[in-house]
This record gives C-alpha cells, sequence and structure tokens, in this order.
C-alpha cells in the first residue's frame, strides 16, 4: 500500500465513513455515522512526532517516526498499540485506550508498518517481521 493510499485510509476512519463495495445501503457507499466522539472533519493528531508512514487498523493507527520508532493510538483492547503501559479507559471504563501515540514497545528499528483489524506488524530493515496485537488466529506468527 502506498503512503498516499495509507493516508487515504486514515481520512476515512477519521471520517468515520463506512466501506464501499457489494453490498446492502447500509455497508456501501459513504455514509457518515458520526457519534458524540466522532470528530467529521480532518484534525490533527495531538504530538509533535513526525511520522513517515502511517497504518491504520480498526479502532487504533499506528505511524512510523524517522529512526525506525512506532507510536499507536485508539484502542488497545487487544495490545494492538503495542504498550502495556498504564492508559485512559474508553467504552466506558471497558477498553485500554489512548487518544495520543504512545511508543511501541521496542526498541527494535522498523522499516514499515502495517495494521489490521486488531493487530499491528512492523518490517526491520533487514527484513524480520515483528507482530502485536489479537493473535488467536496465528496472524501474530508466533506458533
Amino acid at each position: 500500500m502506498t503512503q498516499l493510499s495509507r493516508l487515504a485510509t486514515a481520512l476515512v476512519a477519521t471520517l468515520g465513513i463506512a466501506g464501499c463495495g457489494g453490498g446492502t445501503a447500509e455497508d456501501t457507499g459513504f455514509q457518515s455515522v458520526a457519534g458524540a466522539n466522532d470528530i467529521v472533519v480532518p484534525t490533527a493528531v495531538a504530538t509533535t512526532l513526525r511520522f513517515t508512514d502511517l497504518a491504520v487498523g480498526l479502532h487504533h493507527a499506528c505511524g512510523l517516526a524517522a529512526g525506525g520508532a512506532i507510536h499507536c493510538w485508539g484502542s488497545n483492547e487487544y495490545g494492538q498499540l503495542g504498550s502495556a503501559a498504564p492508559m485512559a479507559m474508553c467504552n466506558g471504563g471497558a477498553t485500554p485506550c489512548s487518544s495520543t501515540p504512545v511508543p511501541v514497545a521496542s526498541t527494535t528499528a522498523f522499516g514499515s508498518l502495517a495494521a489490521s483489524l486488531r493487530d499491528s506488524c512492523a518490517v526491520t530493515a533487514a527484513g524480520a517481521v515483528w507482530c502485536w496485537g489479537f493473535g488467536v488466529g496465528g496472524q501474530l506468527g508466533d506458533g
């Protein structure tokens, strides 16, 4: 996925737009389903960090900073932020989350990243893959 398409994906996620493709009127087109906590216009992420790449999952996003550090924000219900640091609680106190980027708990320098529904992965310059988050289906590759 190119940087431009990742940014477009981030905008779509930020705007709360439903996906497009085949299906019923509920899951096609571009329906805005803004709730009380949704921001329906683009807004800057609350950080002074600068990212060279971005990946967006279902309820989380991650940015790759110059130097290879990754910071994630959003829901950490399944560990998809890559941090066990104390966090605020969302969804009525049921889900750990961060509205600002938190560093992924790794000193490894990464060159690229990707996010899925409830997990995230990154690749080092040497080609090693690291994943974190929801792994019940084997998607973390940890056996």
